[in-house]
């Protein structure tokens, strides 16, 4: 039995996890995981949960946010950012004069 919404959610997702390495992905086949569909009170296929330090904090049920089947990548991606889902690609770091300023630069050197 495989939902083609889930599967359409699924791509997106994919999409999304190599842009976000600091947010961790996790696919659960519902079928197969019948403790944690009860456990998150999900009903609605596809649903994203998101956690934050083990707490639920956002869903996506359906596509009922989202413009339908054909929503477009960058509008889950601000739907995650606007629950929290990912560290702003901007962050504060030191300059070799200590004061701060904002960098695209993920690396810390």
């Amino acid at each position: 039995k495989d939902f083609e919404r889930c599967k359409i959610m699924d791509m997106h997702l994919r999409l999304l996890a190599p842009r976000h390495y600091s947010t961790k992905f996790i696919h659960i086949n519902a079928e197969k995981a019948p403790f944690f569909v009860t456990k998150l009170a999900i009903r609605v296929l596809p649903t994203v949960v998101c956690f934050v330090d083990g707490v639920v904090t956002h869903r996506v049920t359906g596509f009922e946010s989202l413009s339908g089947d054909e929503f477009k990548t960058e509008e889950l991606e601000r739907e995650l950012e606007r629950a929290g889902m990912f560290e702003s690609k901007k962050k504060k770091k030191k300059s070799p004069d200590d004061s701060d300023y904002e960098s695209d630069d993920d690396d810390d050197e």
